[in-house]
């Protein structure tokens, strides 16, 4: 593969795990667990300082809510964070603000995914194929929730095409096709609380499966996790402010980001905020040893919506914009690269 290729496959995987900012790691599951474990997920939230969070399937040291003590070789997204720190506490009538679905709670979404990649080599623009957009039908079930507030639930792919884009090479669309169909066969479980923090995600999929799927649903396994709005612990009111930051690390690609919340409207049942996120990285070696690249510049920055129902672990509906631009030095050649992603991801339920 080129090393635009490779560098443009990069370049879409940073843009699905960015997506969002819920705090999390992932690491690969031992092999013998049936159902096959593909991936797992365990959030780390400094500010969780309680243990009544369940540890997630599989062996190895923890820490006290239960999550890996430090990402497994081989992950490919790790996300850690630190307090969920209130700004504001906004204006009127305060009171805590927390989820409470019910067992046998069910939903869809339709979520609709649009990327966008242009590159620049050397100052020239280069051949931009495009990407189509990704359509996917998502089921939300709550399966439990426990006496000390813990939500279990699933979330499997009903269905999953990609748009009529007629740019795309037929070959690569029929190649992207095959693989999403097996997307039908997965489900992802998750464990959060009533603060909207997922604390536990496991995929479950059939043995064997496509390594380039693996990635694409660590990928979008991460982004559902991030499309969330972990609540603050104190009481907030209309114009309540917050903020998360962390580390991530992506597709060989370590950054620093900082999401900003805002509570803007709050009625019966359902709450919307607005996300502001900021994300930017010191220079660094991306890739492996002999066709490693030196990034030397690299931001991004993104905002959107996200309306939720207290009776759903999930937000039923949200739009969120996000904008990167990248300059990479391939260290085998002298060549400057600067690329700029565009993602959008949709959410409405059905």
């Amino acid at each position: 593969m080129s090393i635009y290729k490779r560098f443009r496959a990069g370049c879409l995987g940073i843009a699905f795990s960015a997506l969002g900012t819920a705090p999390a790691i992932a690491r690969p599951v031992p092999a013998e667990t049936e159902p096959a474990a593909i991936i797992q997920i365990a959030q780390v939230d400094e500010a969780a300082e309680d243990s009544t969070s369940a540890p997630p399937p599989g062996e190895g040291a923890t820490d006290e809510i239960g999550a890996p003590s430090s990402p497994a070789p081989g992950s490919i997204i790790s996300v850690t964070t630190g307090d969920i720190v209130l700004l504001d506490e906004g204006q009127g009538a305060k009171s805590p603000l927390r989820l409470a679905p019910q067992a046998g709670n069910r939903t869809q979404l339709d979520t609709d995914i649009s990327i966008n990649v242009t590159t620049e080599i050397d100052g020239q623009t280069a051949p931009n194929p495009g990407f189509p957009s990704i359509g996917m039908l998502l089921g939300i079930e709550v399966v439990e929730v426990d006496e000390a507030g813990q939500i279990t639930y699933n979330i499997t792919y009903d269905d999953i095409s990609m748009g009529d884009d007629t740019s795309f090479p037929p070959e690569a669309r029929q190649m992207i096709d095959d693989v999403f169909q097996q997307l039908k066969d997965l489900k992802l479980v998750l464990v959060g609380d009533d603060r909207g923090r997922v604390l536990a995600a496991n995929v479950e999929a059939p043995e064997g499966l496509n390594p380039f799927l693996v990635q694409m649903l660590d990928s979008l396994s991460q982004s559902m996790k991030q499309v969330s709005a972990p609540l603050p612990e104190e009481a907030i009111g209309i114009g309540a402010r917050w903020s998360i930051t962390g580390s991530v690390t992506a597709g060989g690609l370590t950054f620093e980001q900082t999401a900003i919340y805002e509570l803007v409207e709050r009625e019966g049942d359902r709450f919307t905020v607005t996300v502001e996120v900021e994300q930017v990285a010191e220079p660094q070696s991306v890739g492996p040893a002999g066709i490693a690249v030196e990034l030397t510049d690299y931001s991004a920055s993104g905002n959107g919506n996200l309306v939720m129902d207290i009776g759903y672990p999930v937000p039923i509906s949200g739009l969120f914009d996000l904008i990167s631009t990248t300059q990479l030095s391939p260290s085998h050649l002298d060549q400057v690269i600067v690329s700029r992603a565009e993602v959008r991801m949709e959410l409405n339920q059905k």
